[in-house]
């Protein structure tokens, strides 16, 4: 789905195959390797001036706690409700990263926000250089349960007082088999979309205010299907590349 931030108004692109990390899918609890490889259907996704590539970020040393970030996703807005109609986005802040381990990513928001299902496979994003980067997969709800099991649509935190927290599959630590598989280098999967300046985005802004909703899904710069998007195997899917 790309091209628009409302569901009704996106365009669907074709999958052509997919790989799945094979240390998921040998041991479905490692949480840490819960992401697989898109390919895209030549010419399945459009090139417009509102879908552009999500570069990754290749230096997992890079993120640090405290760190601001963002997450997006079409999931569950509440417990029993829908899930939206429209790409939606919320402010976490990293509060754990192993940069030498398939660790998740851990980030946290206020009490009662978050990510809900329907948003897996959704980027948590960062801004580096002025550029906004994809660090992770969102993979899972931390330390907390859903109260309508039969019907999952958002979790509870435990303690509901406090900062709920959500996982993610740390998109670094996964770059030597994201190349292996797609055969593109580490600096193509990094780099810059054509034509941004990093120069051109302010610290402050957020990746909506930019226009980042639309490249959820994107063109391929580098001319090859291949690894059009990563993602966590229960949800939804970005590019980069």
């Amino acid at each position: 789905m790309y091209g628009n931030a409302t569901r009704s108004t996106s365009q669907i692109a074709t999958i052509e195959s997919w790989t799945i990390h094979p240390q998921y899918a040998q041991n479905n609890s490692n949480y840490g390797y819960d992401i697989a490889v898109v390919k895209i259907a030549n010419n399945s996704i459009k090139a417009s001036s509102g879908v552009s590539r999500a570069p990754l970020v290749s230096n997992a040393g890079s993120l640090t706690v405290g760190q601001q970030s963002w997450i997006m996703g079409y999931g569950f807005t509440a417990i029993g409700g829908n899930e939206s109609s429209s790409l939606r986005t919320i402010n976490e802040t990293i509060s754990y990263v192993d940069s030498n381990s398939s660790d998740l990513i851990k980030a946290n928001t206020a009490a009662y926000s978050g990510v809900c299902h329907g948003d897996s496979g959704g980027p948590l994003v960062v801004q580096q250089d002025g550029i906004w980067k994809v660090a992770g997969v969102t993979a899972r709800i931390l330390n907390a349960y859903d109260p309508i099991p039969n019907s999952p649509t958002c979790a509870i935190s435990y303690n509901e007082m406090q900062q709920s927290e959500d996982g993610y599959v740390n998109v670094a630590y996964q770059l030597n088999w994201i190349t292996s598989v797609t055969g593109l280098s580490v600096d193509q999967l990094a780099a810059a979309p054509s034509g941004v300046n990093g120069n051109d985005n302010t610290s402050s802004s957020s990746p909506d205010s930019e226009g980042y909703q639309t490249t959820s899904s994107a063109t391929n710069s580098f001319s090859r299907p291949w690894c059009r998007v990563t993602l966590s195997l229960l949800g939804l899917w970005f590019a980069l590349s």
